[in-house]
């Protein structure tokens, strides 16, 4: 009865006649020395039985394991012990193989003696051969296959990198989770590692998100795929989208393991998006990714009309923590908005808050002053604003040249913004819409439909010209960059009638288009006649100044376009002008000559070519001074009322004389 028990525990567990003997042969031993112990003896008997069995992969036959992928392996270098999986019995005793290993390779015992393996150099090559290795001990033998390619020279390993990119709509604004697409992880840097995660090599992924090594050592590898753009030769770039919240840790995708190059040497990876159906429920892997894409199509319009282009270096701050709260504190993730600063993007990233990973036109935006700042020129004070606010004319250009490049860039004029709840609110900005509610020369959305209307080639309304990226392109990073006044549209559609004077007639007509006089349009915009409603504190946009107190000029500031408390709006700043024919040593003076607040605070800033030379910024009531040497040069001074910087003033005028004296 005994017997047939083991037997059926056998058969059904399918083990060699080997094992069900001894097995059967031991559990009869016991059976004959047990039923003294009555029903105990039975009870040990099931037992060592159950022991038997789960003991029987140390004392049976051994159960070799294929290997289920071809191995690759190169003749210049050892081979990594290549051990076949022993379940069943060990203590071996034999370990041998057919057909013949290649020369240079061994085939023996392991030094535990529980399962076979191959080591070795391997001389020469071999095509795909499939070898059967017999393993054997005193119970019995098995066998297993395994399939190795040995060449002279490298061994190939590519593959495709992706990431999930989410769509953003616009009807309902709202990214599409049910539309999730792989997009191609496109000039990524991705580096091959062994298992002790030293790099062996690095390299770049391409246009479609292709990459290939060529390995000259046998081993473990693994991919890790750094989320940076980085390129030396030809067009210089270095962008790097790290968290801001954990140290500024550079973010990468990478295998959990390293393994064999086996197969076709073909390993794909992509970054998923961690959504997990009604919300993020896993790491966001693709959003590091989706955001460098995004630079990237950015950066290779640039480059396809300026091949040699440097890119200063750029850091992209994203962090799933990454929120519109204030204080601000960037290494918590109180960022308050998407932004640039100071050669970093810092973008939002808070779920059912506000994440703009996925939102490619505000992405460019925000590069857009990055590139303002470091290839071309902005004198924008920065600010809140909006597409039908009146705003400082600095502002507005900066402002609307990012959204217009957004739309360049895409190829797409709507402007998504994405936020709220699960991502499903926002706004949409159509920036080739020619109707905005105070159009001129400081509104950002008549600045974003011009710029657009330039570049597309689709005619609209008095939109009767197709110029494309590169004339915009040398303006900005030329003429715009070198202008002796204020970055304005102003100075932009000077110098781009000039740059392409073909085109004049058809640049005046899209500018007049809205609100802006055109045809004789200049650096300084001294024929501008829209002065937004304002009799007496909008125009003049510059107004000369000579050196002497008789010739003071009276400027006044106002907030009437504030928007009760914002400091970037039209006429919260005044500017002037003033030339020196040789170097001079230059006092400035600037005084309050009437109010309709109380005291003033005034400020000034001397600037040549957008580069500062002297500021007054004391505290004194109501008057400031301040004096430095200039070199021969156009200038502008700039003034303004502190109170209006620093929100203390939400309505009223403010008006100033101002002289300048130079030293005998």
């Amino acid at each position: 009865m005994i017997k047939q028990r083991a037997l059926d525990i056998e058969r059904n567990q399918n083990k060699p006649l080997s094992k069900i003997i001894t097995l059967t042969l031991i559990a009869t031993a016991f059976f004959v020395h047990g039923p003294a112990y009555g029903q105990q003896g039975k009870d040990a008997l099931s037992a060592i039985t159950a022991l038997l069995l789960l003991d029987d992969a140390g004392s049976g036959v051994p159960s070799l394991l294929d290997f289920p992928e071809s191995i690759t392996y190169s003749t210049t270098a050892p081979i990594p012990t290549l051990q076949f999986n022993n379940t069943g019995g060990t203590t071996l005793t034999s370990c041998t193989v057919s057909p013949p290993l290649p020369a240079g390779l061994s085939l023996q015992i392991s030094a535990d003696m529980k399962t076979c393996e191959i080591s070795g150099t391997p001389i020469g090559a071999q095509s795909e051969t499939t070898f059967t290795i017999l393993a054997a001990n005193a119970q019995g033998s098995d066998t297993a296959t395994v399939a190795l390619t040995f060449v002279t020279g490298t061994i190939s390993l590519s593959g495709t990198i992706t990431y999930d990119r989410i769509p953003a709509t616009s009807t309902p604004v709202a990214l599409d989770f049910a539309s999730i697409v792989q997009k191609p992880a496109r000039f990524a840097t991705i580096e091959l590692l062994d298992n002790t995660n030293a790099v062996l090599q690095t390299s770049v992924t391409d246009a479609t998100g292709q990459f290939a090594f060529d390995l000259t050592q046998n081993g473990l590898v693994k991919l890790r795929v750094r989320a940076e753009l980085l390129s030396t030769s030809g067009a210089v770039y270095d962008v790097k989208v790290v968290d801001n919240t954990s140290s500024n840790a550079l973010y990468t995708l990478a295998e959990t393991s390293a393994s064999l190059v086996t197969g076709t040497g073909n390993r794909n990876l992509n970054a998923p998006s961690g959504w997990g159906g009604s919300s993020y429920n896993s790491i966001r892997a693709s959003a590091p990714f989706a955001i460098l894409d995004s630079i990237y199509e950015a950066m290779g319009d640039i480059i396809a009309v300026d091949p040699v282009v440097s890119f200063p270096p750029l850091v992209a701050n994203w962090s799933i923590n990454n929120a519109p709260t204030s204080p601000q504190n960037l290494s918590s993730g109180a960022i308050g908005t998407s932004f640039y600063g100071d050669g970093n993007l810092y973008i939002l990233g808070k779920e059912n808050s506000d994440t703009d990973e996925f939102d490619g036109h505000i992405i460019v935006h925000e590069w857009g002053h990055y590139f303002e700042d470091k290839l071309s020129r902005s004198d924008s004070p920065g600010g809140g604003h909006g597409d039908n606010d009146r705003l400082d004319m600095r502002v507005a250009f900066g402002e609307g040249f990012g959204n217009a490049l957004s739309g360049m860039v895409f190829d797409d004029p709507i402007y998504i913004d994405t936020s709220g709840n699960n991502q499903a609110e926002g706004f949409v900005i159509d920036v080739e819409s020619n109707t905005w509610g105070n159009p001129g020369w400081y509104s950002e959305g008549s600045v974003q439909s011009i710029l657009y209307d330039l570049y597309d080639n689709v005619d609209d309304g008095v939109d009767a010209v197709t110029l494309g990226l590169e004339p915009i392109y040398t303006v900005l990073v030329n003429g715009q960059k070198n202008t002796a006044v204020h970055t304005s549209i102003f100075s932009f559609i000077s110098e781009l009638k000039d740059y392409v004077p073909g085109q004049a007639v058809a640049i005046s007509s899209v500018v007049s288009g809205q609100s802006i006089v055109g045809s004789t349009i200049d650096d300084t915009g001294s024929s501008e006649t829209n002065n937004a409603s304002d009799l007496s504190n909008v125009l003049p946009i510059y107004t000369p100044i000579t050196a002497g107190i008789a010739n003071i000029v009276n400027l006044c500031t106002t907030t009437a376009f504030n928007n009760g408390g914002d400091s970037n709006k039209l006429s919260n700043y005044r500017y002037l002008t003033f030339s020196l024919a040789s170097s001079e040593y230059v006092s400035v003076f600037v005084e309050q000559s009437g109010i309709s607040y109380g005291d003033t605070d005034p400020e000034f800033e001397v600037v040549q070519n957008g580069v500062s030379k002297f500021t007054g910024s004391t505290a004194d009531v109501d008057r400031e001074y301040a004096d430095g040497l200039l070199s021969a040069g156009d200038y502008v001074l700039t003034i303004t009322d502190y109170n209006i910087e620093n929100h203390n003033v939400t309505a009223g005028t403010a008006c100033f004389d101002v002289y300048l004296d130079i030293a005998p």
